[in-house]
């Protein structure tokens, strides 16, 4: 049998069988991190995807309580650019970073490739 017979002979496709192997960023970080090996070392502290075991913080509980509300029509939907939002990041930039940039400098997307497509869109006029 030639080689484009056993190929075809195989009943999962060829797309399939490549998505298949393909191991996921968390996979990778599972079989690569060290501290696994260390997990149940006295003192060691998983904080990957938190301990199920540890009850949440007030303030994280009364924030998700206070903010799952719905108030509004479009309570849930996407936000972009507002002024308020860009505000915040303003003051988090100069107070985290040491950076200083005005917040009508800051523009708001809801999504990498809406950003990708605009500022390819800026380069290219």
């Amino acid at each position: 049998m030639n080689k484009q017979q056993s190929s075809k002979s195989h009943f999962i496709a060829p797309k399939l069988l490549k998505t298949m192997e393909y191991e996921t960023p968390m996979g990778k970080f599972y079989r690569t991190a060290t501290y696994i090996s260390r997990i149940n070392e006295v003192g060691s502290i998983d904080f990957t995807f938190g301990n199920s075991y540890e009850m949440p913080l007030p303030g994280f509980v009364e924030a998700l309580q206070n903010n799952a509300i719905v108030r509004k029509i479009g309570w849930y939907s996407y936000k972009t650019n507002l002024p308020q939002t860009r505000e915040i990041v303003s003051k988090a930039l100069k107070k985290h970073r040491g950076i200083s940039i005005s917040p009508d400098d800051i523009f708001m997307t809801n999504g990498t490739v809406v950003d990708l497509a605009i500022c390819l869109k800026l380069l290219v006029q």
